[in-house]
């Protein structure tokens, strides 16, 4: 028995010390565990110019939006206003906005220059720093200038008599009822420059006029329909792709297209509207490259 109660009493002794070392473990991490900030920030990030690989210290404009706003719309109402600005700091080298809240945020940054504005979704994590600074994720945001785009067209009328193409230069309604043309999109200019993606391609919607194929690249493509003007002044018949263009690229879109009923316009235009994320006319230093074919009768 006297045994059996030493073997316990050494038992409790053991769970107890380990009981007692858990918990001042966990006291001794609440007092060592750093602080974190996460208001009143002072956040910092560069801003890159792609195409020479510098980075900008100067003669850019950037301004924080909460993640609600848009601030490249046309319309004012979508854009909201800034809640901060960025100003250079050269001791850091980068650039810093103050006074703002971990969080995540739309960082807006123009520069003119030919080059593209940039939208890009930040975050501010918080810090363990007692001077409350930190990188905005991601830290390095990149601009690059605007390549040079020429559009060259050739068109083609079915002629039923030879069961052919030939070659035109309008869309004769009285002489034919189906014509091919052909967008040829050759992309020029220095090193590292760009045509921005989203680009849409916007053609006409006629009355009287069926597009029954389209094709970029080579690949069909589906059209959608844009009948709402107001959030960037184009309407008709459009397909977008995703992918940057870069000088020494070629693209080719063709189009097949059917007279269905009594047409009245006189011309039918094509738009290729590049970065089309882009639509405040404030930013949007470019006009888009268009090409025109007039219908005849």
């Amino acid at each position: 028995m006297r045994q059996a109660a030493i073997v316990g009493i050494i038992i409790f002794a053991i769970v107890a010390s380990i009981l007692f070392g858990y918990y001042m473990m966990q006291a001794m991490y609440q007092i060592t565990k750093p602080v974190e900030y996460s208001e009143n920030l002072k956040v910092y990030f560069r801003v890159i110019n792609g195409t020479t690989g510098q980075a900008i210290t100067s003669g850019i404009v950037a301004e924080l939006y909460t993640t609600d706003v848009n601030p490249m719309a046309r319309q004012a109402a979508e854009r909201g206003d800034p809640i901060a600005t960025a100003v250079y700091d050269s001791q850091a080298g980068a650039w810093s906005i103050a006074g703002i809240d971990a969080g995540t945020y739309k960082l807006l940054i123009y520069y003119g220059q030919n080059t593209y504005p940039a939208l890009v979704e930040v975050t501010a994590n918080p810090t363990t720093d007692p001077d409350r600074e930190q990188w905005f994720d991601p830290g390095v945001i990149y601009l690059y200038a605007r390549a040079t785009i020429t559009v060259s067209r050739s068109a083609e009328a079915f002629d039923e008599s030879t069961n052919s193409w030939v070659s035109v230069s309008d869309l004769n309604t009285t002489t034919y009822d189906k014509w091919r043309i052909t967008y040829t999109i050759k992309v020029s200019g220095a090193d590292k420059t760009k045509i921005k993606a989203p680009i849409r391609f916007y053609f006409d919607d006629i009355d009287g006029f069926s597009i029954t194929e389209c094709k970029y690249d080579g690949t069909l493509k589906t059209l959608k329909s844009d009948e709402e003007t107001s959030s960037d002044a184009l309407k008709g018949l459009y397909f977008e792709v995703t992918t940057d263009m870069e000088p020494g690229d070629i693209h080719t879109i063709v189009i097949t297209i059917e007279e269905t009923g009594t047409v009245t316009a006189t011309s039918f235009t094509f738009t290729m509207a590049d970065f089309y994320t882009c639509q405040y006319t404030t930013l949007k230093f470019w006009t888009y490259t268009t090409d025109t074919i007039s219908i005849t009768s």
